[in-house]
């Protein structure tokens, strides 16, 4: 947790001197349901090693919340209950490298992990792969879509089996 803390905030610190920069949101993907991420990248290049952070909303490995539960519209009768998912915050971290394809199309690899704030947390381990495509006014806005698979959890309420689970997110954001 440490490392990760140290991560985060020394890529807020450099983002004050920095011109690599990237501010989006994704859906699905590496934060979950939908997270906001800032990305920087180590170079003065649009490609190369960089690091993503964010914050997000999960709703992976819940636990049925019994006190939100309730039957279904015009069903009471028939006893049908349903039950409301716990929606838990997560911070997704990530190592990337980006590869220049061609004509600000860049193709996107690394492996990170995503910290889930729930009682007691838990840690879930993904790679990534994806397209990413630069544009409008100075190529300064983003748009992506990745293949995240879940490679594994590690915590005290692990309720995931070591198999890859396949996931994917797609993201807009802009380059400052």
């Amino acid at each position: 947790m440490r490392v990760l803390l140290i991560i985060f905030f020394y890529t807020i610190t450099q983002s004050l001197i920095a011109q690599k920069n990237t501010v989006f949101l994704e859906l699905g993907g590496q934060g979950g349901i939908t997270s906001l991420n800032y990305e920087r990248q180590f170079n003065n290049r649009t490609t190369g090693l960089g690091v993503r952070t964010g914050i997000g909303a999960s709703v992976f490995e819940f636990k049925p919340n019994e006190s939100d539960s309730g039957s279904i519209a015009g069903c009471a009768i028939c006893g049908v209950n349903i039950t409301t998912p716990r929606i838990s915050f997560t911070m997704p971290v990530t190592l990337q490298y980006l590869i220049d394809i061609s004509n600000s199309n860049y193709m996107e690899v690394g492996l990170g992990s995503t910290w889930q704030l729930i009682s007691p947390s838990i840690f879930v381990h993904h790679a990534v792969i994806g397209f990413r495509r630069q544009f409008g006014y100075q190529k300064r806005w983003i748009w992506k879509i990745n293949f995240t698979p879940i490679i594994g959890v590690s915590g005290e309420n692990i309720q995931k089996d070591s198999e890859p689970t396949i996931w994917g997110g797609i993201s807009l954001g802009r380059k400052f």
